[in-house]
């Protein structure tokens, strides 16, 4: 089984543990990191360090406050050295229109969390399976 860096861009921390947890649990070799914010990321994007390591999948929240999901998932794509990341919406939102705007931005996938724990996990190892064993992810 490959090991994948994924960050975690969620302000919730009951959500961000469980994504966490389970991420590691179904590939312990994964390497998972957790961004509170959509400022911690932008920051990060602004940065410009040549020499930093990039993730290879970022799962990002749509509702946080101070900068939304959708801010950040502009900012990601129409930046180069990001843009080819693969960006995952996990969210809460079931509304066609923020669907509809995530893929128009240039989402690689939007998931509803589940409400159910158990709905929860099994939804993130469906997201590990794809994104880590199946998908060929940019270099």
């Amino acid at each position: 089984m490959k090991a994948i860096d994924i960050l975690i861009v969620e302000d919730n921390d009951d959500h961000a543990d469980l994504i966490v947890d389970a991420l590691l649990m179904f590939n312990p070799e994964n390497r998972v990191f957790r961004l509170p914010g959509g400022e911690d990321i932008i920051a990060m994007l602004h940065e410009r360090d040549r020499d930093r390591e990039f993730p290879d999948l970022i799962l990002l929240d749509l509702k946080m406050p101070r900068i939304d999901g959708v801010e950040v998932l502009r900012q990601l794509k129409s930046d180069p050295d990001w843009r080819k990341i693969p960006v995952v919406i996990l969210t809460t939102s079931t509304v066609p229109k923020d669907i509809n705007t995530c893929y128009e931005i240039g989402a690689n996938s939007f998931v509803t969390k589940p409400i159910v724990y158990t709905d929860f996990v099994n939804t993130l190892a469906r997201i590990n399976r794809y994104w880590v064993d199946t998908s060929s992810l940019p270099e």
